[in-house]
C-alpha cells in the first residue's frame, strides 16, 4: 500500500466548510477528497473573512478540522475589495504562506489558487527550495478579470496600469508544474500567458456543485406559467437590461411568462427591484437560505444565467446549481457556457441586450414546454456526467495524488 502523502492547499477568500455547513466549495471539497483517500491536508488562508468582513475570532483561527489542518495566518484587514489595505492584506498573508510551508514536514505538493499571484508566487518559490510540484489552479483570470471590470474606454490605460501585475502573472504560470482551471477559456488563457507547452499536466475540473436535496418542491405544471428563475448575487458580470427592455417591449404583465429573481447585491439590485417589482410577472425574493432559494427554484422551468459579453469565458457555479435541480438554461453567454448549451442539449441561448430576441425565445418556449422539458433532463445528465461537486474534487485529488507520486518516484530514481 503506498504511504500517504502530504498536500498544503493556499486558498483565501473561500468560506470554510464549517461556515458552508453541508455544501462546502471548491477547496474544502477539494481537502474532504484528499483526506478522504487517506492522505494529510493543511489549508492555509487569513485571519479576515474576505465574505463577512471581520477578523476570525482565536477559536475560529485555530480550528482543527475533523478530516484536515487548517492554518490561518494573522495578515490585516481591508474594508473595501478594491484598495491598497487589500493588496497588502494579499502580500502579508503570501509571506506568511511561503515561511509556513517551509516549515511543513515531508510535504509532498502545494496547490494553489489564483486570485491571488502573491501567493501564487509564494507557493513557487516554495516548491523550488522544497523540490516539490506546485499547481495554480485558475479560478478568475487575473489581473485579466481586473481590466474587464472596468469601463472599455479605460480597459488600456488599466492593463497599462497593471503591467507588473501581468508580468508577475507571467511568471507563474510559466514556471507551475501544472496549471488547473474551472473552464477550458481560463486554461488556455492562462497557458498563452504563460508560454506553456501543450501537456496533459494541464487540465480543467469544472467547479461542479452539490445536489440539492430538497425536502420539497413545487411540481412543475406543464398548463402554467413559463417560470424563469435567477438564483445569486446580483454582480457586475451579469446584466438585468435585457429583461427591462423586453418586459417594456411586450412581457410586462404577461400571465404565461413569470421571472423569479432570488438574491441580493448592494445598490445596484435596489435600483433594479425599484424598476421592475412594479410589474406582476416579476417577483424579487430578497436574500433566502440556500435550501429555501433552491426549493423554489426546483419548481420554475429555466434557470437564467444573464452573463455579460465581456466575461462570456466565465463559467461560474450557476449552470451547475441549475442543472443539479433538472432546470433548462437560459443564457446570454456567447463562449464556453453557449457551447456546453449546444453541445449537450442542456438550453437556450440568446445575445445580449437582444430584447426582441429574447422576448420571441420566451414565447416560443412557452408554447412549446415539451423543449424545455427534454433539455431540463439533459441539463441534469450533464451534471450528474460533468457537474457533481464531488466527483469534480474526487478527479482533481487524483490529479495531484498522481503528481506527487510521480515526483516522489523520480527522486528514488539512482
Amino acid at each position: 500500500m503506498s504511504k500517504p502523502l502530504s498536500f498544503a492547499l493556499l486558498k483565501d477568500g473561500e468560506p470554510f466548510p464549517a461556515q458552508c455547513g453541508a455544501y462546502p466549495l471548491r477547496v474544502g471539497n477539494l481537502a474532504r477528497a484528499l483526506t478522504e483517500q487517506g492522505h494529510f491536508v493543511s489549508w492555509h488562508a487569513s485571519t479576515f473573512s474576505h465574505y463577512e468582513h471581520r477578523r476570525l475570532t482565536y477559536s475560529e483561527a485555530t480550528t482543527q478540522s475533523d478530516s484536515f489542518r487548517l492554518v490561518l495566518h494573522e495578515s490585516g484587514v481591508y474594508l473595501k475589495n478594491i484598495s491598497p489595505a487589500r493588496w497588502l492584506h494579499h502580500a502579508k498573508l503570501a509571506y506568511h504562506q511561503y515561511h509556513a510551508l517551509l516549515k511543513e514536514e515531508g510535504l509532498d505538493l502545494i496547490f494553489c489558487c489564483i486570485p491571488t499571484l502573491e501567493s501564487a508566487l509564494a507557493a513557487i518559490w516554495a516548491g523550488h527550495r522544497l523540490g516539490i510540484p506546485v499547481v495554480l489552479d485558475i479560478r478568475d483570470p487575473w489581473p485579466e478579470a481586473l481590466v474587464l471590470a472596468a469601463p472599455p474606454a479605460a480597459r488600456p490605460v488599466m492593463r497599462l496600469l497593471l503591467a507588473p501585475y501581468f508580468g508577475l502573472a507571467r511568471k507563474v504560470m510559466g514556471e507551475a508544474d501544472s496549471l488547473t482551471a474551472v473552464s477550458e477559456t481560463f486554461l488556455e488563457w492562462a497557458q498563452s500567458l504563460g508560454q506553456r507547452q501543450e501537456t496533459t499536466r494541464d487540465r480543467v475540473f469544472y467547479h461542479g456543485s452539490h445536489r440539492i436535496e430538497l425536502a420539497r418542491s413545487t411540481p412543475r405544471d406543464s398548463d402554467s406559467a413559463t417560470r424563469v428563475v435567477y438564483v445569486g448575487g446580483f454582480s457586475t458580470i451579469y446584466e438585468f437590461a435585457t429583461l427591462e427592455m423586453a418586459l417594456q417591449e411586450g412581457l410586462a404583465g404577461r400571465p404565461d411568462i413569470e421571472f423569479l429573481l432570488i438574491g441580493e447585491g448592494g445598490a445596484p439590485y435596489q435600483e433594479l427591484r425599484s424598476r421592475l417589482e412594479r410589474y406582476d410577472n416579476v417577483t424579487f425574493t430578497g436574500w433566502l437560505e440556500r435550501e429555501k432559494a433552491y426549493e423554489l427554484a426546483a419548481g420554475c422551468d429555466l434557470g437564467w444565467l444573464p452573463l455579460k459579453e465581456s466575461h462570456s469565458g466565465f463559467l461560474p457555479n450557476k449552470p451547475f446549481e441549475y442543472a443539479s435541480l433538472g432546470l433548462a438554461l437560459l443564457s446570454s453567454a456567447q463562449g464556453e457556457v453557449q457551447e456546453i448549451l449546444e453541445q449537450h442539449g442542456a438550453g437556450f441561448s440568446y445575445r445580449e441586450q437582444d430584447a426582441s430576441q429574447f422576448s420571441e425565445l420566451l414565447l416560443h418556449l412557452a408554447e412549446n414546454k415539451s423543449r424545455i422539458g427534454q433539455a431540463g433532463e439533459n441539463a441534469f445528465k450533464f451534471w450528474e456526467q460533468y457537474g457533481d461537486a464531488r466527483k469534480a474534487a474526487s478527479s482533481l485529488a487524483d490529479h495531484l495524488v498522481n503528481l506527487a507520486r510521480a515526483q516522489e518516484y523520480s527522486h528514488t530514481v539512482p
